[in-house]
């Protein structure tokens, strides 16, 4: 070859490397190891699972006390109730001072259970014109029951005077302190008023108390088919005192108002005896019968 003549160089195209295709990863998610990563996350969940835990907890209290004690069938006094309502007619499983047992369809008084006082003090002030007063004297006669009630409490000895016998299992005592025993206070109607002024009609004390486990049942006491009061029953219970016709007779009623759970369970007392309801329902009445004195 002769230098001074050089092979001419060709302008042959090199071979282009065909690319390569890329493929795009999606950005790795953002890892947590701990607080100290994400602060703000980490309180949003801590805040929104205790958020959870506290509306589960208010909803389980809420539900207990709305369902009360469901297990009345386990109570003593089961037995009195659960044949009181098997009765067709409602009538109450009475049981006189004497140890007798009956299905009666009226519940009586008799003269110890008679609230002279407040006949007295209520009729005075309704013939002075003053409602006001008569139903204060009313009031008061249902805060302070006579002592001892008709109903002997367990844990008084069995010595302790009373007017009336205590035959009959009786109620469990309240393991808590008992709640205040009326929810409304007592109310006269025109005709009760009119009734007390003219002198036929006197105070006679019923009471009342929860057969069964202390729930929180509540009845309305109606007469003649008129709201007179409303009762919170417990098991320690409560003495009202109702005007009741001298010349006649007075429908007493019981009407179911709250539930505590298994049913509203009433055992009434007067001097008379002792009677258990059929367990009731809201919204139910119970009749207590045409009461003759």
């Amino acid at each position: 070859m002769n230098p001074m003549n050089p092979i001419p160089q060709t302008n042959t195209p090199k071979p282009v490397a065909t690319p390569r295709p890329v493929t795009v990863l999606p950005a790795a998610p953002e890892l947590s190891t701990g607080p100290i990563a994400n602060p703000a996350r980490l309180t949003n969940v801590v805040r929104n699972g205790l958020i959870a835990l506290t509306v589960a907890a208010v909803a389980a209290i809420g539900w207990q006390l709305q369902s009360g004690s469901a297990n009345e069938s386990n109570h003593s006094n089961w037995q009195q109730v659960r044949e009181a309502s098997a009765r067709p007619h409602g009538e109450v499983r009475w049981q006189s001072p004497d140890g007798a047992v009956a299905f009666l369809p009226a519940i009586g008084f008799g003269d110890d259970d008679r609230d002279a006082p407040t006949t007295v003090a209520v009729r005075a002030a309704l013939l002075a014109g003053d409602d006001a007063v008569a139903q204060r004297i009313l009031a008061a006669a249902i805060a302070a029951p006579p002592n001892p009630p008709p109903f002997l409490p367990p844990s008084v000895p069995a010595s302790t005077p009373t007017s009336a016998a205590a035959p009959g299992p009786a109620p469990a005592p309240a393991t808590v302190a008992p709640a205040p025993a009326v929810a409304l206070q007592p109310t006269l109607t025109e005709g009760m008023k009119a009734e007390i002024r003219r002198g036929d009609a006197d105070f006679f004390h019923l009471y009342l108390y929860d057969c069964c486990d202390e729930d929180g049942d509540i009845v309305d006491v109606l007469l003649n088919g008129q709201m007179f009061q409303q009762v919170k029953l417990t098991n320690r219970g409560a003495t009202i005192t109702i005007p009741v016709a001298a010349n006649g007779s007075t429908k007493v009623e019981l009407r179911g108002v709250r539930d505590g759970g298994g049913g509203i369970t009433i055992g009434c007392r007067t001097s008379r005896g002792h009677g258990f309801l059929r367990a009731m329902t809201v919204g139910e009445t119970q009749l207590l019968g045409t009461v003759r004195k």
